[in-house]
């Protein structure tokens, strides 16, 4: 018997249906018509171009997934549809089976406008916090999700972005997406979401586009040909990746939007430039402005959402969400709680109120400096001063830039100060004479210092960054005098002397380096992370710790350019517990660092140089204080001996000034990105010896409190989330218990060899060799260091607890996926005609009362709700029967209450029946009830439908009042911005460059007001087309024969 939906027109399959084609048979998972791009549709091409979505149900190809133009594939048709159970005498599934199979039914049914239900935490290689549900839970709750996912360093932003992306994609809202990270965190990223979600991005980056168009065409286009998709910033901003990305944008506002969800990782330097009194837009800041329009979904990544600067801050709230928010305009702090999420480390705690994290200290490592190290100290100032002296504008802030840059240098070591001192050298010397110096400063050389604060995957990168500062810097200050070239001459002699040996600090570290990891003259387990910015400074402590001992062995380095697989080699060696790999000292540079955790065997960290940047700082900190960290995180720094009575503009006072600003970014938990640029006003002043204008001692992170109060209310947060995950798991019956018996149920399908159960560790297990499409079920099992399969858990408490050790295998992992791919494609078997093991039929037994001692039959079917679209609206599993009364001469259909009461009774006792005879009765009369219970099941289905429908109307209702209500306030907000008197707030901007900005602000606020009714009606249509054309479809999946305690031993 078929439960059909009507035919489609031109012959196209439906969502759900199956199709034959390239000899086999798939499953229809998404049907998108007129995909295809017009501008390449070859001749003679059929115009309308279907995208369908194909799943392989057969054995050999199980799961495999692919995408077709339908109208393209040659032999293409619609094969049978899913068919109700045939019931044959003597063929019954055990009980088992069948709850494996009805539960691999339940965990395929995902749907778009389910709110409640959560799969993409069942979904993760890792345990997830309660915490890191929230920002799900709120996607799932908005037509648009668009989040500042704005966490603490360590709390998993990562994972929380994974979840939103994995969810996303199981309910069909999302299929395309990119990701914009650091160059050096990109593949982090992919490794991240491999790993711990299941997903394979592809990294944009010059090779891979020549890769790609050596395989598919110089024409090419990554962000078509890969719907996930990782670039770095600094790639996404130059001119071959814009050429791509223009092929396939549209114009700004066009519906349907090109990506899906766009994800940017540390959002922050999205920021306008916030120097001056008006934030200036930078070129990342333009970059993101034109790709953000064209993603459906917006999710922000930062620990410092807010630099202090309130006009930069709101401008990076309009590029997160432009229905909400617009520059300039003080943030509606109800918008701000709906898009913003934000917890610190101490807002989190264990259920009974301890705190989850540990603390952070810092410890001073004084050094008694010697006269060569403070003369060189000495010469660096009076060069910067020659060279700022008497300067004007232009030139003084270039002296300033190259004075910082030479300090950073110096004070990280003197081969990394004699090299960069060289470089600088060299463009004096080529420097030619500047006329007057009265203008302002160009805005190219302020771009130039903000590129030095790029994170950059190579220090090579970040050492051509300074080094076109340096260029730029002597463009504007000019030649060099007299005095200037006879200070610089001093420098350089000084350099040559002393640039490549060991200084004051350099042999004070080697000293505590001994005495916190030898101390009795051996090796301890104690283990120690050393931080500097510089590649020359890695290399030249290398060598020092090397002939001192303390290098073999003993000694990592990880440097910006590694080899991927040596880099990840030595961070799972540091990772690893002591007594398996010696490593005892990582010694790292920032461009390595970023995304790499470190927490498991260490929680001591020794800045060789401290970053100028408070963010940078936080960063290397945050490699340690994280979550799995045991201990108390220690970071440590140098100070000169005496430095509380250091002279004002001595090597030691300027030490010590640092040694203070270490200090308070690790004291500073609240809210680092308000007291960051403060920080960074702090270190300039006091470095290019100007007056303060910030009391570092007084600075707090209170200011930013008011903004985030709507995160405080944490315990709420978190029980709710914990509620829709209760909920989630009471629903899909989602437990480590019924995944381990999926897994061993379809491997006893498929004729695998079943899991070994681990001798000692409850819950684990062994998965062997593999053959077929089982091979994959031991990717990723080999240890990092040893090669030896890990055993799996289906458990996250005993992943959690043996970390690293055994591997956790969530439904997305291959083992699982497999399984449960194999189980839902029987609903296909008898169709695909493929010698199905399973007839989706079973006989159990149910108690009297629950049945009135009289026989139930029962089928549990698919109910899918698309919208016009093809997209599932809706998806869930329910149950249909009746009654045979009078000996099986009358039928009665049971209510939905008893039925539930009836199966849960049947399951919950997962007994079978002792004799076949009333079985076998229902199955000779087949031809009787089917008939019946066909009648039951569209019963029930259209009572569903008629609900859901209901229920969908509500949601599209509520979501064009969301948005019209969204757009309506931001209304008020730009008229209200328009109202202030524009001569009047031009009068009070300095540079040319900041009124020309807000010239070009206040014309888009006018654009943007008169775009706003518009829009309305576009988001409204959009909305309206979701919920229309709706369809549903009835897929019957298994039928239960239920027979009552007082007929099981047989008929009376």
């Amino acid at each position: 018997m078929t439960v059909e939906a009507p035919e489609t027109s031109f012959g196209l399959p439906e969502l759900g249906q199956l199709v034959h084609l390239r000899g086999s048979y798939w499953v229809v998972t998404e049907v998108v018509p007129d995909s295809f791009p017009p501008d390449v549709v070859p001749v003679q091409t059929p115009l309308e171009s279907t995208l369908v979505s194909l799943s392989n149900v057969g054995d050999d190809n199980l799961g495999r997934a692919i995408d077709i133009f339908w109208q393209r594939e040659p032999g293409a048709t619609v094969a049978q549809k899913s068919t109700m159970p045939t019931v044959t005498p003597g063929a019954y599934d055990d009980l088992g089976t069948m709850a494996a199979f009805l539960d691999a039914i339940r965990w395929g049914a995902v749907a778009s406008a389910d709110m409640a239900t959560l799969q993409s935490p069942f979904r993760s290689g890792v345990r997830i916090e309660d915490y890191q549900l929230d920002p799900v839970v709120r996607a799932l709750r908005s037509p648009r999700a668009n989040l500042l996912i704005a966490d603490d360093v360590g709390l998993g932003k990562t994972i929380e972005a994974g979840l939103v992306a994995q969810e996303m994609l199981l309910r069909q809202r999302a299929r395309r997406i990119v990701i914009v990270a650091p160059a050096s965190l990109t593949g982090k990223w992919r490794t991240e979401m491999a790993e711990k979600f299941g997903l394979g991005f592809h990294i944009v980056d010059a090779d891979s586009v020549k890769v790609l168009r050596r395989e598919h065409g110089v024409e090419a286009n990554p962000w078509r040909v890969w719907p996930l998709t990782i670039v770095s910033m600094q790639w996404l901003r130059g001119e071959r990746a814009q050429r791509a990305l223009e092929e396939v944008l549209g114009t700004d506002g066009e519906y349907p939007r090109f990506f899906d969800i766009l994800i940017i990782d540390e959002a922050h330097h999205l920021a306008p430039s916030g120097a001056g009194k008006y934030a200036i837009d930078t070129q990342q800041t333009k970059t993101i402005r034109r790709l953000a329009p064209h993603a459906e979904h917006r999710l922000f990544l930062t620990a410092t959402p807010h630099n202090g600067h309130a006009n930069s801050f709101s401008a990076l709230l309009e590029l997160l969400d432009p229905q909400r928010f617009t520059r300039g305009a003080k943030p509606n702090q109800d918008a701000l709680a709906e898009v913003m999420v934000r917890r610190v480390k101490d807002d989190i705690t264990n259920p009974d109120g301890t705190p989850r994290f540990t603390k952070r200290v810092t410890e001073r490592i004084e050094v008694e400096y010697s006269a060569i190290d403070r003369e060189a100290h000495t010469l660096l100032s009076t060069y910067v001063k020659a060279r700022a002296g008497g300067s004007g504008a232009r030139s003084q802030t270039a002296a300033d830039m190259v004075a910082l840059l030479l300090k950073k240098r110096l004070f990280s070591s003197p081969k990394a100060f004699a090299e960069t001192l060289a470089v600088h050298a060299e463009t004096v010397r080529e420097a030619r004479a500047v006329a007057s110096d009265d203008a302002e400063v160009p805005p190219w050389l302020l771009e130039q210092r903000a590129l030095v604060e790029d994170d950059y995957a190579t220090e090579e990168e970040k050492n051509r960054a300074e080094e076109g500062l340096l260029d730029a810097a002597a463009a504007v200050m000019g030649a060099a005098d007299a005095e200037q070239r006879q200070a610089l001459d001093a420098l350089l002699a000084w350099a040559r002397r002393h640039g490549s040996a060991p200084d004051a600090k350099a042999l004070t570290l080697l000293d505590w380096l001994d005495a916190t990891l030898k101390p009795d003259g051996e090796w301890s387990d104690e283990r120690v992370v050393l931080f500097t910015e510089y590649r020359a400074t890695q290399s030249w402590l290398a060598d020092l710790l090397t002939a001192r001992g303390l290098g073999g062995d003993r000694l990592r380095l990880i440097y910006g350019g590694q080899d991927d697989e040596e880099r990840q080699h030595i961070k799972d060696a540091f990772q690893a517990s002591p007594d398996q790999d010696p490593v005892r000292i990582l010694l790292a540079t920032d461009a390595a660092s970023e995304g790499i955790d470190l927490q498991d065997y260490c929680h001591r960290m020794v800045l060789v140089d401290v970053p100028f940047n408070p963010n940078r700082l936080e960063q290397r900190i945050g490699r340690l204080d994280r979550y799995g960290q045991r201990f108390d995180v220690e970071v440590y720094h140098f100070v000169g001996a005496g430095w509380q009575d250091a002279a004002p503009g001595s090597y030691e006072n300027d030490l010590e000034f640092l040694s203070r600003i270490a200090q308070k970014v690790v004291a500073i938990r609240e809210d680092l990105g308000k007291v960051n640029r403060l920080i960074s006003v702090a270190v300039e002043d006091h470095m290019a010896g100007r007056a303060a204008r910030v009391d570092l001692d007084t600075m707090t992170g209170t200011a930013n409190r008011d903004m985030y109060r709507f995160e405080r209310k944490m315990r709420e947060q978190i029980a709710a989330a914990r509620a829709d995950l209760a909920e989630s798991i009471d629903h899909l019956r989602i437990t480590p218990a019924n995944a381990e018996h999926i897994t061993s149920i379809a491997l006893d399908l498929a004729g695998q060899p079943p899991l070994r159960p681990h001798a000692t560790i409850p819950g684990a297990f062994w998965v062997g060799p593999r053959t077929g499409i089982w091979a994959n079920a031991t990717i990723g099992l080999a240890a990092p260091l040893t090669g030896e399969e890990r055993p799996i858990t289906f458990d996250p408490e005993v992943a959690a607890a043996h970390h690293g050790r055994i591997v956790l295998a969530h439904l997305n992992h291959p083992l699982v996926a497999n399984a449960t791919r194999l189980l839902r494609a029987e609903v296909w078997g008898h169709a695909t005609g493929a010698g199905s093991p399973l007839h989706r039929v079973a006989a159990l037994r149910i108690a009297d009362e629950v049945s009135e001692g009289s026989l139930v039959v029962a089928a549990f079917s698919r109910l899918v709700i698309a919208g016009s679209d093809g997209i599932r609206l809706h998806e869930e599993v329910f149950a249909a029967g009746g009654k045979l009364l009078d000996d099986g001469r009358r039928w009665e259909r049971l209510t939905v209450g008893r039925l539930e009461n009836i199966l849960n009774d049947a399951l919950d006792r997962n007994d079978g029946v002792d004799d076949w005879l009333w079985p076998d009765m229902v199955a000779e009369e087949w031809d009787r009830w089917v008939e019946r219970l066909d009648t039951a099941i569209n019963a029930r289905a259209k009572e569903r439908v008629a609900s859901l429908t209901r229920n969908l109307d509500e949601r599209r209702d509520a979501d064009i009042a969301r948005i019209t209500g969204v757009l309506a306030s931001l209304e008020e907000q730009i008229k209200t911005q328009l109202a202030d008197p524009a001569p009047e707030q031009l009068s009070i901007l300095d540079a040319q460059d900041e009124r020309d900005q807000y010239a070009s602000d206040r014309a888009a606020w006018k654009r943007r007001l008169a775009e706003i009714p518009s829009e309305i009606i576009r988001e409204t249509d959009a909305i309206n087309a979701r919920y229309t054309g709706v369809h549903d479809y009835v897929f019957p999946a298994a039928v239960l024969i239920c027979v009552p305690d007082s007929l099981a031993g047989g008929p009376a």
